[in-house]
């Protein structure tokens, strides 16, 4: 296992959505509640992302970087987003290596490890 990244033992999941999913496709998630754990989840197996500009939504997503944010409510900006998406591969890819990447570096098992052992830690003051 890579600790840096904390992807070692799950890289085979990895290449598993990706069999499934050969041409980049997008994951939706017009929400107005956060979508997080789905945002995450969906960048680990190297997707897409076009979610509402909600929070929880935007801590993951970085509109026109590694997702799209689309306003709540706006199911014309939703529909042009995944237009975009869907008639673009190259953008849409670059959308889903990014946010892979950002996966790996925020969200990988030793890092959220760690933030909860600080976290617990200030709480029952263990600085």
């Amino acid at each position: 296992m890579n600790h840096e990244t904390g992807t070692g033992k799950y890289e085979h999941l990895l290449e598993r959505c990706k069999s499934l999913a050969p041409v980049p496709t997008a994951v939706v998630y017009p929400c107005e509640q956060s979508a997080l754990a789905g945002a995450v989840e969906a960048a680990a197996c190297g997707l897409p992302i076009v979610t509402t500009d909600w929070p929880g939504c935007r801590d993951i997503v970085e509109d026109g970087y590694n997702g799209l944010l689309v306003p709540i409510g706006d199911a014309d900006a939703l529909a042009a987003a995944l237009g975009r998406t869907l008639a673009d591969p190259a953008f849409a890819s670059r959308l889903a290596e990014r946010g892979l990447e950002t996966v790996r570096e925020h969200y990988s098992w030793d890092k959220v490890t760690r933030q909860y052992v600080q976290l617990y830690s200030e709480l029952v003051g263990w600085h």
